[in-house]
């Protein structure tokens, strides 16, 4: 979703509660966002103020579809306001964030006034808050609630003129068993009806396989962002394969498959019109640029899964990754051969925007008529059942077939 559709959607449902992005730089033509969009919402309770910062990522594949616009860097502009609103005398800071667990932690660290972070974007479940020494040497809690509304966070927290004395309660309350609201129930149905005519409620709810796959399955968002990876190169061929887990997270399918479970586990459209979300794209890499594309993906900061290759990297001593040794089919990559990649229909319009070299790259790649959607689903037929091992059960009937194991390699983020 672009600039534009979110200034849409705010037209048509203005937000009734305090709509916070303190690192967003909008333009002003978005007139809908200008008006709802405020840096911080500020309380008072028994003569103690208190202020919510907002503050979302600014991850290149999430900042470039901001249009005649940006995301600052959420740790520069939470310093920035730390202080705006201590001096607009709040006694407690909380920030409201949209980082992921790992920025939160560094948010806290690199910052004085902050005194509580409510985050999200990771999907972590904590279930006793994380405390990060501040710059003052303070410890600051930071909770998050896991994914998809799935469990409510609930914190008691005791504060003075002072800031935050203690966590008095903390806990995850499971999302189950709750009283129906008849308005929002409503509301529910009439969106899953909308669906359901959109898409045929037949052709949603027709099984295509099984998941063992289970929450504490190990490494499952990995394992998950293989599958995925390796369903796009089998379904158009190619020889080599490149995914972000982050387009699916923890919205893996288990059990009984439907249809429908295939579009919710890797749910990313770029435009409406397009019904059945992204597509597949390929592209013919010369051997010579295949380490430069390679490198230039990873240094986007995003983590990654590529398969049918091997390689080795490091970091340099300016910070950024550094590929040596690759390899496709257990053999060097020669320079002059060109070999087949496929990518996500996001890789391929993110890259091209936000990085000239692979724009020049992958400038004559192309779409295909396979969508993510028919090649996780063709994979799924095919298998029968996604096993809870099946990085190394693939692994053996690879040996089985071809005397060697699938090649994969697994980027974190940064």
């Amino acid at each position: 979703m672009g600039t534009q559709s979110l200034d849409d959607i705010v037209g048509d449902v203005p937000p009734n509660f305090a709509y916070l992005g303190a690192n967003m730089v909008i333009h002003d033509k978005y007139t809908n966002l200008k008006n709802h969009m405020r840096p911080y919402k500020e309380f008072e309770i028994d003569g103690i103020k208190l202020a919510f910062l907002g503050l979302t990522t600014d991850e290149i594949v999430f900042e470039w579809r901001v249009t005649d616009g940006k995301i600052n860097k959420p740790i520069s502009v939470a310093k920035k306001y730390e202080k705006i609103l201590k001096k607009r005398g709040n006694n407690v800071v909380i920030a409201l964030t949209h980082l992921g667990l790992k920025k939160d932690k560094k948010l806290a660290k690199k910052t004085k006034y902050i005194d509580l972070v409510i985050g999200g974007h990771s999907h972590d479940s904590l279930y006793r808050p994380y405390f990060q020494k501040n710059r003052l040497k303070k410890k600051v809690p930071i909770v998050q609630a896991g994914q998809h509304g799935e469990k409510l966070g609930r914190i008691i927290i005791d504060i003075d003129k002072n800031g935050i004395r203690k966590v008095v309660k903390y806990e995850l309350i499971d999302v189950v068993n709750i009283d129906k609201d008849e308005e929002v129930d409503d509301y529910v149905q009439e969106t899953k009806k909308e669906v359901e005519d959109y898409f045929g409620k037949k052709y949603l709810e027709e099984l295509v396989g099984y998941s063992a796959l289970q929450r504490s399955t190990e490494n499952v968002r990995m394992l998950w962002s293989f599958y995925v990876t390796e369903a796009m190169l089998d379904s158009v061929g190619s020889q080599v394969s490149m995914h972000t887990p982050g387009m699916t997270s923890g919205n893996f399918p288990i059990g009984d498959i439907t249809r429908k479970d295939v579009m919710n586990s890797h749910p990313r459209w770029f435009d409406f019109k397009d019904k059945f979300g992204w597509y597949v794209y390929r592209a013919k890499v010369p051997g010579v640029l295949i380490k430069a594309v390679f490198q230039a993906v990873m240094n986007l900061g995003i983590p990654l899964s590529i398969s049918g290759v091997t390689f080795k990297w490091k970091k340099n001593i300016f910070g950024k990754k550094v590929v040596r040794n690759i390899r496709i089919n257990g053999k060097r990559i020669r320079w002059w051969k060109g070999y087949d990649m496929a990518f996500p229909e996001g890789v391929i319009r993110g890259g091209l925007a936000i990085s000239p070299l692979v724009g020049w790259i992958l400038r004559k790649s192309y779409r295909t008529k396979v969508t993510v959607f028919d090649a996780i689903e063709a994979k799924i037929k095919r298998d029968g059942t996604i096993p809870e091992d099946y990085l190394n059960s693939s692994n053996k009937e690879n040996m089985k077939s071809t005397g060697r194991p699938i090649d994969r390699v697994f980027i974190p983020a940064n």
